[in-house]
């Protein structure tokens, strides 16, 4: 399992790690407040890139890699087991974690 977290502005999902977590997609208006909050969470964080993935040279050279992750939201497994009537509402904080990332 994994965890959801948003700030209003921006969202990620996340494993996780005995380190710090594993960030599998990250989206938003402005992401930088939701990234330094994790940070603060967890210590390290680390961007997975899809399997199979080559990255370039010169991303190679720098450590900056561009990721996407896309899939279609099911909000009925989002909202599963959570009391939640909707994603806003669920992305209001008022549920704590939201431990899944099976909801593609």
């Amino acid at each position: 399992g994994g965890f959801a977290y948003s700030d209003g502005k921006a969202y990620a999902l996340l494993n996780e790690t005995d380190g710090g977590a594993n960030v599998y997609e990250l989206v938003g208006t402005d992401t930088a407040g939701l990234l330094s909050s994790l940070a603060e969470e967890f210590g390290a964080l680390t961007f997975r890139l899809p399997r199979d993935t080559i990255p370039s040279l010169p991303a190679m050279r720098t450590g900056e890699i561009m990721f996407s992750m896309i899939c279609p939201l099911n909000e009925d497994i989002l909202l599963k087991n959570t009391g939640a009537q909707s994603a806003e509402e669920l992305a209001g904080g008022g549920y704590g974690r939201v431990c899944t990332l099976e909801f593609c």
